[in-house]
């Protein structure tokens, strides 16, 4: 059996993650279920793959953990866009006003596949990621979040937002585990 390439198969979870992100949060009505069953099909199949490859390949330890800990990440992050979704086909939470949290999820998740295929050829630190500007993005995203809550619990929203509003919450804490975990995985091959 040949050895797996574990920068393509974080790279193929990072780019069906980001795509499931989009569907999740854009301001469309969503476009079809069966995309992001399909997503999620694809993500499983990957991330099996690659725990079998994990399993049998020699490498130390702490790198085994970060690329698990990674794919199982991104992972996480569709199905916390398929609960938002599913939210979505009985609730239009995105009809009423602009989202900014939603679409610095979006953002969010860019970041995370363009640091992911900056992987595959980091050498110095000078090659790593903007930390800051991720980090800045986070902060923009909990400000938002915070914002919508105080419009939700003045009545500016209706009571369904308030459980949208949750789920986007935690696929943005997602996001930011996910980006934690590309960042050990940078650390550890410098």
């Amino acid at each position: 059996m040949p050895k797996l390439n574990y920068f393509d198969a974080l790279e193929r979870l990072s780019l069906l993650a980001s795509r499931a992100v989009f569907i999740a949060c854009s301001a469309q009505k969503p476009s079809s279920h069966s995309e992001l069953v399909g997503l999620r099909h694809s993500a499983d199949k990957t991330v099996c793959e690659l725990e079998r490859s994990l399993f049998g390949d020699f490498m130390p330890p702490l790198e085994r953990n970060s690329i698990a800990a990674c794919a199982h990440s991104l992972e996480r992050i569709m199905e916390k866009c398929a609960e938002i979704l599913n939210y979505r086909y009985s609730k239009n939470f995105f009809s009423e006003k602009k989202n900014k949290e939603a679409e610095l999820c979006v953002r969010l998740a860019q970041s995370i596949e363009e640091n992911i295929f900056r992987l595959r050829r980091i050498k110095k630190p000078q090659e790593l990621p903007d930390f800051i500007g991720f980090r800045k993005m986070l902060c923009e995203a909990r400000a938002a979040h915070a914002s919508m809550q105080k419009k939700l619990s003045s009545g500016t929203y209706p009571k369904s937002a308030q459980q949208a509003q949750n789920l986007i919450g935690k696929l943005r804490c997602e996001l930011s585990r996910c980006f934690d975990d590309i960042v050990e995985i940078m650390l550890n091959n410098i």
